[in-house]
């Protein structure tokens, strides 16, 4: 049996499952990257003012994501130079409650929907950062491995199995769940800071190379099954 983290492999075991150690391993998902991909300019695409600074979500759009917390956290930075995309479908519901809240907010002007882009890697090239909210305990989220694909740092909750390779300071920020205070000072923390992005982001596309590449996993795997 393979697992995609720990948090998976432990959680599994602790209900009770009886399987022998060595049938049990743990290899990191991972993303294949296009040799080629097509350009975006999401500045021109979306009129994103030239002095602001791009924060992204992609990833579906569902009361699990976390995104209310995300636009309580925007909320606490209104008058910052900060436009945030949000990439994805989702529950129609939650995404009208989502609308409705930005436009209570009088956010409009900061907070955009684009809906669901494919391919997305070509949008997280030109974004400043990535944010990911989850305020449930993902197994392996692939939405922070694409942010790190593209160097690009990011911004994640620190509940589930992306900590197991995202290190706070180091190659992204991390936060509690559902703590929109402390998602809007990193937010702020990082779109104030150019220096301190390219740094995260460097390491972030270094880590993602030397570990989480797609030809690791793919080594692993044939390890696990014998080839």
């Amino acid at each position: 049996i393979v697992f995609v983290s720990e948090l998976a492999k432990n959680d599994f075991l602790s209900r009770g499952a009886t399987i022998a150690p060595e049938r049990i391993t743990v290899i990191k998902n991972s993303i294949v990257i296009p040799e080629e991909m097509p350009k975006a300019d999401i500045r021109k695409e979306f009129s994103l003012p030239e002095e602001c600074t791009i924060a992204m979500y992609h990833g579906r759009i569902a009361h699990e994501k976390g995104l209310d917390v995300l636009i309580d956290a925007m909320q606490l930075l209104k008058g910052e130079k900060i436009s945030l995309l949000l990439i994805g479908k989702g529950d129609e519901n939650y995404h009208s409650q989502l609308q409705q809240r930005v436009k209570e907010y009088g956010l409009e002007n900061n907070i955009k929907f684009i809906g669901y882009r494919s391919p997305v890697l070509p949008y997280l090239q030109e974004c400043d950062f990535g944010i990911l909210p989850s305020i449930v305990r993902e197994s392996s989220s692939l939405s922070c491995m694409e942010y790190m694909s593209q160097g690009r740092p990011v911004i994640a909750t620190n509940n589930g199995g992306q900590t197991e390779y995202l290190e706070h300071e180091k190659n992204s920020l991390l936060v509690p769940p559902a703590d929109a205070e402390a998602l809007a000072k990193e937010i702020s923390e990082l779109a104030n800071n150019a220096e301190k992005r390219k740094l995260l982001g460097e390491n972030a596309l270094k880590d993602f190379t030397n570990k989480l590449n797609y030809n690791c996993f793919l080594k692993e795997i044939k390890k696990a099954y014998g080839y």
